[in-house]
């Protein structure tokens, strides 16, 4: 491998792309030091040291607490197990799931409104189901 580069580089993109990419190998070059471990892993969380953050995916949308406390909803128990559709209508400060069984216009089972404090939906101000 070559020598290291003045920081900032001076390389054009042509000479970036030629440093990166092993020849022998056909692959980009990569360094990583990893420690496999096979078998159960146990994982500490301490309230302390630790955040976790609750979201959808998008990295924009999930749920924060600021202070306190965190309930956790269990909504295994908060709708029953006999439901095959779910749909979501949301406003600024309220998402409404509503369960049904027997698709999108079969029995509503049970609706499950989540109210935020604002309209960043980061902090959930109450549950409910009707």
């Amino acid at each position: 491998m070559s020598s290291p580069n003045p920081n900032p580089s001076k390389l054009d993109q042509q000479q970036v792309l030629q440093r990166s990419f092993d020849e022998q190998n056909d692959r980009l070059r990569v360094e990583t030091d990893a420690t496999v471990v096979n078998g159960a892993m146990e994982v500490s969380i301490s309230d302390t040291t630790d955040s976790i953050k609750i979201g959808d995916g998008s990295g924009s949308n999930y749920v924060g607490v600021t202070s306190g406390n965190l309930n956790v909803v269990n909504f295994a128990q908060l709708v029953p197990n006999i439901y095959n559709y779910i749909s979501l209508y949301q406003t600024t400060t309220t998402d409404t799931w509503t369960y049904r069984n027997g698709g999108p216009s079969g029995s509503i089972v049970a609706n499950v409104t989540i109210t935020y404090t604002d309209t960043s939906k980061q902090t959930i101000s109450s549950v409910y189901k009707t």
